[in-house]
């Protein structure tokens, strides 16, 4: 007797899985609306607002020995620049602002609301700081854009560094992005219900057609019984 060969080997057919996403199309965008819903909620209700408040200020190297502006001596500009802008995250000039505003921080958690960056080809000094309550993140900024020329004009002679930009706040918090944060919620939800999907249909073992059975065993189909529908008489 020929013995009976079963590939288990399933055989994934794109297409397949194409269509059974698409016949449950409704739990994508169920669960898409679903989790839009809830990152829409928690961004909110559950995350607090933060405001963003910033200046500018200008690294003046006059005077300095950087009057020349060879190659050489533009790049020790530039890193003599990214030297102060990483002073300015330093206790030596957050220590002072702590005190003047008595605030109740530590100089790492301050230091880990202020941003200080450089502007590329410029000698500038781009300072912000995120903050719950705008008044306050004005008011942080102005004592940095005080203390730290006051500080570092003194220690560094080199050149000095002076504020040209006003400190500003922004009109409306800049975090959360709550648009951001429904949308990319609502489509993880909606990629998540998919992958679900094609999951179960990959893994189901159940032979629900005729090429289901025919790539389940390596046999000849000789035929297929109808399915009768019951009338209700005997």
């Amino acid at each position: 007797m020929e013995e009976i060969k079963n590939t288990n080997e399933k055989t994934v057919d794109i297409m397949q899985l194409v269509r059974a996403v698409w016949a449950k199309w409704y739990i994508v965008v169920v669960a898409g609306i679903l989790a839009a819903a809830i990152c829409f909620v928690y961004s909110s209700f559950f995350i607090t607002p933060l405001y963003k408040a910033n200046s500018t200020m200008l690294v003046d190297l006059r005077n300095s020995v950087h009057d020349d502006l060879s190659f050489e001596k533009v790049n020790v500009a530039e890193k003599y620049v990214s030297t102060l802008a990483y002073v300015m995250k330093t206790n030596t000039v957050l220590e002072p602002v702590i005190e003047e505003l008595n605030l109740n921080e530590t100089v790492s958690s301050l230091a880990s609301k202020i941003t200080v960056s450089t502007m590329s080809e410029t000698l500038l000094i781009k300072v912000s700081i995120q903050h719950p309550n705008p008044k306050k993140a004005v008011e942080i900024i102005k004592a940095i854009g005080k203390t730290a020329p006051e500080i570092i004009n003194q220690r560094i002679t080199a050149g000095y560094i002076t504020e040209i930009e006003a400190p500003s706040v922004s009109s409306s918090p800049v975090s959360p992005d709550i648009t951001k944060n429904t949308l990319v919620g609502g489509a993880a939800g909606a990629f998540l219900a998919a992958a679900v999907i094609i999951a179960l249909a990959v893994l189901n073992n159940r032979v629900m057609s005729v090429a289901d059975l025919q790539n389940a065993v390596d046999l000849p189909l000789l035929g297929v019984i109808p399915a009768l529908k019951k009338t209700g008489k005997e």
